[in-house]
């Protein structure tokens, strides 16, 4: 299927998900009366509603492990911890951003957030838990993976992250119609029929790609919704530990970085190839039109991004590397070591270091310097 057959309808973001450390406003805390609200939810008496600025948001009678209470407005959540929060260091408030709002496009949209944060939080810092990054693709069908080859870079993902890599795809469908394919973990593709998800749960979406309602469309094409081209969605889902690898904290850095992230995902992490059994090389494959298409697109910025695993801060992995790497050493250079007592052993041990490792003519002062620098930079980042 030649690339020229491809219209992008939609392209942006269709999850959104911030949260914020810090501290919960005592007046708010206060005059919201979250704890009185949210039993009335439960009991089902009457709707329970709480101020954030000037409007009403429908208290949840259910929230989540993390979030106690949740408010609700025209698709937005808000989820509130359930202690105020002295010390800013847990994640206080979380706001979920609904795809009604994001389809309209972004202009706005920090403000949008920031203010409801605002009402709520005297102090905060702002991260990105979770996004995804979206195209909508007219004229390709989902039923045309089943003749591709889905092929990643996994030295490079393994010694990054712990990526999931499949060799085949599966659908979470029937497996003769193939509706949805999920390929990875953390960083995740989902391609699936949003055509057939749009007629079925959202018709709205037919107003951002064809700028008709749903109704106004099936009209014009006798009521025969197969007439509809297919519409593929390729949705890359990005959560946090990914995005700190990407030094991705805030909506502004996410902003910054999304071409980046566009241009990683699809040139640096995946690409689906057209399959040949007769190809032993998968790499040698040819890169699918389709694939070919999505990495044209532009988004916001031009910054090439670089993947970093983020230091650990629990460092018993390093000290049983040193105690392995030095007794492997000893061993191989057949040194003996003769104390009677643990005592007279860790004596032994220790001139055996300096005399060893820290006179050796092997060991470079200048490059463990600079190391110990470049890993204490990396390490105050966390």
């Amino acid at each position: 299927m030649n690339s020229n057959n491809y219209q992008v309808v939609f392209q942006g973001l269709d999850t959104l998900h911030v949260v914020y450390i810090g501290c919960i406003s005592p007046d708010w805390w206060e005059s919201s009366e979250l704890k009185a609200n949210k039993k009335m939810a439960q009991e089902k008496k009457e709707i329970a509603y709480v101020k954030i600025g000037s409007d009403s948001w429908e208290m949840s009678p259910k929230g989540t492990q993390e979030y106690y209470y949740c408010l609700m407005r025209n698709g937005w959540r808000v989820y509130v911890s359930s202690t105020r929060g002295s010390d800013p260091v847990n994640n206080q408030l979380k706001i979920e951003i609904p795809s009604s709002r994001l389809r309209l496009g972004l202009e706005g949209l920090d403000t949008e957030f920031r203010a409801i944060a605002l009402c709520i939080l005297s102090m905060g810092g702002e991260r990105i838990q979770r996004v995804d990054i979206t195209a909508d693709v007219a004229g390709f069908p989902v039923n045309a993976l089943s003749s591709f080859h889905c092929h990643g870079f996994p030295s490079k993902m393994k010694s990054i992250n712990s990526d999931l890599m499949l060799e085949k795809f599966y659908a979470l469908g029937k497996e003769s119609d193939i509706e949805t394919v999920v390929i990875g973990k953390n960083p995740q593709l989902r391609i699936y029929d949003k055509k057939k998800l749009a007629i079925r749960q959202d018709p709205d979406w037919f107003q951002c790609w064809y700028d008709k309602s749903y109704e106004e469309v099936l009209a014009s094409l006798d009521g025969d919704s197969n007439k509809i081209p297919e519409i593929t969605r390729f949705e890359f889902q990005l959560r946090a530990h990914t995005l700190r690898e990407f030094q991705i904290n805030s909506y502004d850095d996410l902003m910054e970085k999304i071409q980046g992230l566009w241009d990683y995902m699809t040139n640096k992490w995946l690409e689906l190839k057209i399959d040949n059994p007769k190809i032993k090389v998968k790499r040698k494959l040819p890169v699918a039109p389709i694939w070919t298409f999505l990495r044209t697109f532009k988004f916001n910025g031009n910054l090439q991004l670089k993947r970093i695993k983020p230091f650990g801060k629990d460092s018993s992995k390093n000290f049983e590397q040193i105690m392995g790497h030095f007794s492997s050493f000893l061993a191989k250079e057949k040194i003996e070591i003769y104390g009677n007592n643990e005592h007279e052993c860790q004596r032994e041990l220790a001139g055996l270091f300096v005399t060893q490792i820290l006179k050796s003519q092997k060991w470079d002062w200048e490059k463990f310097m600079s190391a110990f620098q470049q890993k204490k930079n990396q390490f105050g980042g966390i």
